[in-house]
């Protein structure tokens, strides 16, 4: 057999820090979720019912992960760290809030370096109390 470790022409495009093609495998999240939107309403000066999102572990090995509430003080997530399967508990401070429409996030980050976090749509809904009988 011939050596072909100089044979340039095998070698040719070739690089060891060069990215693998993973095109024939569809990428699929090692978290899951049971939903990824959450709608809430509430009168003006009540608190609506905290809400539960299932994650679940794709792979079928536990999977920890980081949760935080994005882009709105009214939102709240806990825990704020865990391992799927597990729960999570999604609640909405409405009090003080004015009547309107808002909208925020729920960030889920797995602790595996290099998958995405997944997100779940927040919306929240206050209308004005209806006026007191005398």
């Amino acid at each position: 057999l011939a050596d072909v470790r100089g044979d340039a022409t095998l070698w040719a495009g070739l690089s060891p820090t060069a990215p693998v093609d993973l095109g024939a495998f569809p990428y699929r999240a090692l978290l899951t979720l049971s939903t990824g939107e959450l709608r809430f309403a509430a009168l003006a000066g009540r608190e609506p019912a905290p809400q539960t999102v299932e994650v679940g572990s794709a792979a079928g090995v536990p999977v920890a992960f980081t949760a935080r509430a994005e882009g709105a003080a009214w939102l709240g997530v806990s825990p704020a760290a865990g391992q799927a399967p597990s729960a999570l508990s999604v609640s909405a401070r409405a009090s003080g809030l004015p009547p309107g429409q808002y909208a925020g996030s729920v960030q889920l980050t797995p602790a595996l370096e290099g998958e995405a976090p997944l997100s779940i749509r927040v919306s929240l809904t206050i209308v004005p109390s209806p006026p007191r009988r005398r």
